[in-house]
């Protein structure tokens, strides 16, 4: 959405905060951001039905245990408001959302395992090195792209990870 100004965020603000990172971002490339929070599931609809109506012209939906139990529903609002959403979990663009950019589900639960198998062995949790996953994908999903009506630049389809098709 190269020509996108108006950016809708949701955001679960019991997650760990990229808001300053984000709208200092937005200020340089002179977007505007709207801010949208849900920190149960009664939330995460109203900010959906909000976000909606906002006139937005794209939204990213960040990443969070609670927003991704929901991506269902979020997936099927986003749609049916016409709206283009990125995730950050690459299987959310497999299961109908637009574009994910991000690890996959199972790596992080595998960097989770073996964190805890160290634990179990007797490592002390403080002694261990943080982990963080160093594969991201982009997928891209070409039938809710033709939904929206969206055709994506081939020099971004030659970058991708995945096309659904």
């Amino acid at each position: 959405m190269p020509r996108a100004r108006r950016i809708a965020v949701l955001a679960d603000p019991t997650t760990i905060s990229t808001r300053n990172s984000l709208v200092s971002a937005a200020r340089d490339l002179g977007l505007e951001l709207l801010w949208f929070e849900a920190r149960n599931p009664q939330e995460i609809g109203n900010a959906l039905a909000a976000i909606a109506a906002a006139k937005v012209e794209a939204v990213n939906v960040l990443a969070s245990p609670l927003l991704n139990f929901a991506r269902r529903l979020t997936i099927d609002k986003m749609r049916d408001a016409g709206l283009p959403a990125i995730y950050q979990w690459p299987e959310t663009a497999e299961e109908g959302g637009l574009l994910a950019y991000g690890p996959r589900n199972l790596l992080c639960y595998k960097l989770i395992v073996s964190l805890v198998d160290k634990v179990l062995r007797g490592a002390k949790p403080a002694d261990l090195p943080i982990e963080q996953p160093s594969k991201f994908e982009l997928v891209i999903n070409l039938k809710t792209a033709n939904t929206l009506g969206m055709i994506f630049s081939p020099a971004l389809l030659l970058r991708a990870d995945e096309l659904i098709e």
